[in-house]
Formats: structure tokens, C-alpha cells, sequence
């Protein structure tokens, strides 16, 4: 660090100029006259005004609470938001400020928000949420280098106090322990000089909105006040918000050197402004950094969806406490179940996922069945971080845990909409993606994550054949795993998987993407829903699905039998969500039960059973007497075995060499498949065949 008495190493000092006037930078001096020292406590001297505007470069939440009870109108401005803890004061002090950036006033903007001042309304300061409300208390951040003045000024009345000195806002500075200097000036003129510094220095803070920090306590007192549980979007966050009326900010190319232990600290002290150094900022044509409001949201998004490798070293995580009524992310606070959402953006999720998802009836290909793969798999996805609960009671009362997978696949063709699928519906859920590239996918890496990420799924992109084969089935037959809350994984494959097994099919959502997005199409409401859906569909999702909860236990454990269709109860909920937020239900969202999922894994096969009877007959063979279909693939053994693997344990008999035996009975009464409906025999030779028992 360099001091400004060390001269060694650094610039003298500039000499005073004979006329009286300075060279060099300057410094604000306030001439004043001691006219006497005296012992008071701070009560009295802060008692007997209206107002209060306090300038303090930290403090301590208890004296904030105490000093604003005092007065009628109250103003706090924080020259540094770095209040959590005496370390990171105590680097802050030690650390050069010039290099303070727009990522460094953001990322410590929002910490102080949601672990500040919020928990300390939240215990404390609940009698005093109705003034945050009606803006008699009032709080500002300095969005620049942290100032380190201390500075009351109290005013009613017709008096006017200045106070300034070495104290900060704190009880322990207020206590005489800490041998504080308090300098009062009292008077109309001491109190506007004064005055005008607070003022310059209030050009350069940002208010922090009410909505931040005061929100009704739910619809069913809404006289009532509470503290937000959700945390603070990067929009939100005062200083983003004086970005977006400002439009760009400029950050300087050759920042001062900092002091590089002192700087090192103060990064790594701060988890998220470690990360949001990371982004990849636009910049002007010299070189410059340039700050707009649409291009850092961009980059944080962009930055937090970059698939987890070897070396991410933050793992997000978020847990649905519902003893709590409460969703962390990170360990905080991300929304208290029951309290109100706002609707708007409710509306706005909504209209994004809406034209999203009609373009899936317009692909080429079974685009019907695409499109209700597609809503049947975000019914799923939505409820998926709840089915480690219901497993869990499954087992518990000697019931299957198949009824409520945790895993699921996407398989098909090229072009489908996979890949932006999972990181539509990821990031409307919980704000952000988590993917593993397919190279990077092991069975042991995958449980890893999903134990780090709790309610946040995981999305596995791009699985080749020979990845999915070595790796999925160890994945998914943990299916005896007791814990109540890991992550959701949700698995797409390139073009080379082309089946999935029976034994994983019963163990998974699986969905066949027979489809493909014309080339001429356009992608943007696509693009739209990736780059702006929210968590407010989500979050109003969770409000109404987790009451049922108890009612889907209790028939669980009655009945372990014959569980409870989650899936039904999740599409039911989001499909009356959206007719609200739309004004009407789109034809897509309708309820789907688990056994039409069950039905839409076999498609694949009775499908492509369908087009051989209808397009190459002589390859297949009905015997009726026996009970047999069998389906001969001409000396193609590879086709024969991919045919194989889409056959259930239920229907299949057996394979011999290049041909495939079923069940016919299993066939027509478990999967509703008629042969004579596809076999293009004419009527009398099906009456001949039947005679003859074929």
C-alpha cells in the first residue's frame, strides 16, 4: 500500500505555491474552532431533531435500528457496503480504493442488501418496516471508490447539527470504548457546508428501493409487512439500476496498482465479485470497457452457463426447505414459499415460454407427439426436485420408487430442440444452467453434482452412444437411493443413440424426439426464452404445488401400491398457471398422467412395428396359435439387435440371429398394438390366415 507519509517509492509531496493556492490533488478541509471537549453519551447527542443524514463508511445493525427510532425522517449513506465482517473492513481499510469497478459495487451492493439490512429487519427491525415502506428510512450505497468519512447531520426545528469524526455507525464506536473523536458544530452555516460534501458524495450513491427490503406478508394478511426472502436480481440491484437510466459507464484502461496481497484478499473474500471479474465485458473501440445494462446481463448469463469442467470451482446450490417454507440458493435466502410473486412478471415468463413451445408444432416430422414429449418433460423437470421426497416414502412403506424418476433422456434426431430445451427450462426455474459437456459425463461425476446442487438440475449434453452406454445404466439404477433432496438429471444424446433399453426405460422419463426445426424457421422465440425468461413462473409453481405435498404423502403411505400421480398433479398445476397468466390454457398444456408417459416410451417400437407391417409385410410373420410375431430382418444383424433393445421384457420372446420373436398377446393387450390393423393383407387372405391359425 502507499501511504501518503511514505516517500519512499512514491511521488513527493507537492510544496505549497507562495501565492497561497495548491499544486497536486487536493483534499476537503474544514476549518473549525474547539471551543471546549465534553463527556455526553450519543443519545443525547443525536436527541432533540427531525431529521438525520448520515454518511458512514460501515456500521452495525443494531445502531442503525437504534439511531433511526429518534427520528422522523432518516437518510443512511454507506461508503462502503463491505460491512459483513471486522476481516474484510479491516482489508478494505488496508487496500487502495482507486480500482473499485462497477463488478466490485454491484456484487457488494447485493451482499449487503440480503445479508444486512434484510436480516436485520427481519429480526429486529420489524416495527420499522412500515417506515422503509413510506420512505421515512431510507437507505443509499455508494456505487464508486468506498468513501471513509463519518458524517451526521441532524436538523428540526429550526436547529441544525453537523457531527463528524472518527466514529462510524456502530454501537461499539457509540460507546466511548473504542475512544472515538466526535467533532460538533452547531448552526445553520457549520450544518450546509457540511451539507454540501454530504451531498456530493449523495450524487454518487444509489437508494435501494423499498420493494428490496419490504414486501405484504401474503394474501391472506395483506395489512401485513415482511422482509423478502427472494434474493436481489442483478437488475434490481441499485447501482444496475443507475446503469440503466445513465446507459453506459467507461472504466478507466490502467487502473491504479493496488497493493497486490491486500487486493488478492479482498477478491477472494467476496465469492460473487471474485466470479463477476470473470465476465467478458464489451468494450469501445480504444480499448475501454464499456458498461451497459443489456450487455452485462448478457455476459453474467453467458458466464453462468458455461458448461462445469474439472476446474469450476463454485458449484451453485439450492434446497427446498419445507419445514422452513423456504428455498436457499447459496445458502441464502431465494424465496419463502406462500409469499407473493409478482404477477406482471408472472405474465412475461409466460409469454416467453408460450410461442416457445407452440414452434414445436410446427417441426417437421410427429410433431403432435414432439411437442407433448417436450410439455410432459417440463411437467416432470418442474416437480423433479420433490421426487426424492416421495421416493424416499416409497421406500419407507415398501412401495416402488419408479413412480417418481429423477432422471430422464432425450434421444433422437438431429436438430430436435434438445440441447435448448434443457437451458430454456433450467433457467427458468432457479435463473441458471448447470451442464456437463457429454465428454466430460461419468457416472460418478454426475452423482457428485447432483449431491452439490440439491434442487438445481443437472443437464448432461450431447451423450455419444458409447458414453451412454458405459455410463447411464450405473447412473439410473440407483433407484434405492434414501436421501430427500439431490438434483434432477436430465440427459440428451447426439444422433448415435438411437434406442434405450427396457431396463432403463422403466427406470427413466424417456422422451423420443421424432421431429426437427425446419431450416427455415426462425429461431428467435427461442432465443427469447433463453435470454429472458425469469424464476417468477417457478416460484408461483412451488407456492402451489408443495401444499399438495402432504395430500400426495398421505395417499402414498395408505396406499404405497398404487402411488400417486405426481406427474398429473405438476401438469395440472403449471397448465392452470399459465391459462391464468395467458388468459387461456394453450392446447399443449393439459394435464398428462405418468401412464401416458409410460405409453409415449413405447412409441419408438410401434412405430417403426407399424411401418414394417405396412411397408415390407413379408418380413413379418403372425401365428396366432403359437401367439408369435416375429420379425425377420433379412441378414441384418444390427438392425436386428437396435430392434431388440426397443422390445419390453413384456413383449419380447426372444432373438434368434436376424430375427426378433414377440408376444402377440403382450403386443394387442399391454401396448394396444393391432397387427391386422397394419398388415396390408386384403380381407380375404386375413380370413384365410385365421383359418389356417396364422
Amino acid at each position: 500500500m502507499n501511504d501518503l507519509f511514505d516517500t519512499t517509492g512514491s511521488p513527493r509531496p507537492h510544496s505549497a505555491r507562495p501565492d497561497g493556492q495548491h499544486s497536486g490533488p487536493s483534499i476537503r478541509v474544514f476549518d473549525i474552532t474547539v471551543e471546549r471537549v465534553r463527556e455526553t453519551g450519543w443519545r443525547e447527542l443525536f436527541e432533540g431533531f427531525d431529521r438525520l443524514r448520515a454518511l458512514t463508511f460501515s456500521a452495525s445493525v443494531p445502531a442503525i435500528l437504534d439511531v433511526a427510532a429518534l427520528f422522523e425522517d432518516v437518510e443512511i449513506t454507506f461508503g462502503s457496503e463491505r460491512v459483513l465482517s471486522c476481516e474484510l473492513a479491516a482489508l478494505e481499510q488496508a487496500t487502495t480504493a482507486a480500482s473499485y469497478r462497477f463488478t466490485d459495487a454491484l456484487a457488494d451492493q447485493k451482499a449487503f442488501i440480503e445479508r444486512c439490512v434484510r436480516p436485520a429487519l427481519s429480526a429486529r427491525g420489524a416495527h420499522l418496516l412500515e417506515r422503509v415502506q413510506d420512505q421515512s428510512l431510507r437507505f443509499r450505497l455508494l456505487r464508486r471508490a468506498p468513501s471513509h468519512a463519518k458524517l451526521y447531520l441532524l436538523a428540526g426545528e429550526g436547529r441544525f447539527r453537523a457531527i463528524a469524526g472518527s466514529a462510524n455507525l456502530s454501537l461499539q464506536a457509540f460507546s466511548g470504548a473504542q475512544g472515538e473523536t466526535f467533532l460538533v458544530a452547531d448552526g445553520e452555516t457549520a450544518y450546509r457546508h457540511f451539507a454540501a460534501f454530504y451531498e456530493e458524495n449523495d450524487a454518487a450513491a444509489d437508494p435501494v428501493a423499498a420493494d428490496l427490503l419490504v414486501v405484504p406478508a401474503g394474501p391472506n394478511r395483506p395489512e401485513a409487512l415482511d422482509v423478502p426472502a427472494d434474493p436481489v436480481p442483478l437488475e434490481k440491484v441499485p447501482c444496475f439500476r443507475f446503469l440503466e437510466a445513465k446507459g453506459v459507464i467507461v472504466e478507466s484502461q490502467h487502473p491504479p496498482v493496488m497493493n497486490e496481497l491486500s487486493a488478492t484478499a479482498l477478491r477472494e473474500a467476496g465469492v460473487l465479485g471474485a466470479e463477476l471479474q470473470q465476465l467478458t465485458l464489451d468494450k469501445n473501440k480504444s480499448g475501454a470497457t464499456v458498461v451497459s445494462a443489456k450487455g452485462f446481463a448478457r455476459a453474467y448469463r453467458a458466464h453462468a452457463a458455461q458448461p462445469i469442467t474439472e476446474k469450476s470451482d463454485r458449484i451453485p446450490e439450492a434446497r427446498i426447505d419445507l419445514e422452513g417454507d423456504i428455498v436457499t440458493l447459496d445458502g441464502r435466502p431465494w424465496h419463502r414459499l406462500g409469499s407473493p410473486v409478482p404477477w406482471p412478471e408472472v405474465e412475461a415468463d409466460a409469454a416467453l415460454l408460450a410461442p416457445y413451445f407452440e414452434g414445436f408444432g410446427r417441426f417437421y416430422g410427429d410433431a403432435a407427439s414432439l411437442q407433448q414429449s417436450y410439455w410432459a418433460l417440463l411437467a416432470w423437470l418442474y416437480a423433479a426436485p420433490l421426487a426424492p421426497l416421495l421416493r424416499s416414502a416409497a421406500l419407507r412403506h415398501d412401495g416402488s420408487p419408479l413412480a417418481y424418476p429423477v432422471h430422464a433422456v432425450l434421444y433422437g434426431r438431429s436438430d430436435g430442440g434438445k440441447t435448448m430445451f434443457s437451458r430454456v427450462i433450467s433457467r427458468s426455474m432457479f435463473g441458471l444452467e448447470q451442464m456437463v459437456r457429454g465428454k466430460d459425463f461419468t457416472t460418478q461425476r454426475a452423482l457428485g453434482l447432483r449431491e452439490r446442487l440439491g434442487a438445481i438440475p443437472l443437464l448432461v449434453d450431447d451423450v455419444n452412444r458409447d458414453r451412454f452406454t458405459q455410463y447411464v445404466p450405473d447412473l439410473v439404477k440407483f433407484d434405492h437411493d434414501s436421501g430427500s433432496s439431490y438434483a434432477p438429471i436430465l440427459i440428451s444424446t447426439n444422433r448415435d443413440v438411437t434406442a434405450v433399453t427396457p431396463d432403463l426405460r422403466k427406470r427413466m422419463v424417456v422422451c423420443h424426439i421424432d421431429g426437427a426445426r425446419p431450416r427455415g424457421m426462425s429461431e428467435a422465440p427461442a432465443r427469447a426464452a433463453l435470454s429472458g425468461v425469469g424464476t417468477a413462473l417457478y416460484r408461483t409453481y412451488l407456492d402451489r404445488l408443495v401444499p399438495q405435498l402432504g395430500d400426495l404423502l398421505e395417499a402414498l403411505a395408505s396406499d404405497p401400491h398404487h402411488p400417486p400421480d405426481l406427474l398429473r398433479v405438476s401438469s395440472t398445476t403449471l397448465g392452470d398457471i399459465l391459462a391464468e397468466a395467458l388468459g387461456e390454457a394453450p392446447q399443449w398444456a393439459r394435464p398428462v398422467a405418468q401412464d401416458e408417459i409410460e405409453r409415449l416410451k413405447d412409441k419408438p417400437l410401434l412405430d417403426l412395428l407399424g411401418e414394417i407391417l405396412a411397408d415390407s409385410s413379408e418380413r413379418v410373420r403372425i401365428n396366432r396359435a403359437t401367439g408369435d410375431l416375429v420379425v425377420d430382418f433379412g441378414g441384418d444383424h444390427h438392425q436386428a439387435a437396435r430392434f431388440e433393445r426397443l422390445v419390453p421384457a413384456q413383449a419380447l420372446k426372444g432373438r434368434f440371429a436376424d430375427a426378433v420373436k414377440l408376444d402377440l398377446d403382450a403386443l394387442e393387450r399391454d401396448f394396444g398394438f393391432a397387427p391386422d390393423h397394419h398388415h396390408p393383407k386384403s380381407g380375404l387372405a386375413r380370413l384365410v390366415a385365421r383359418l389356417l391359425g396364422r
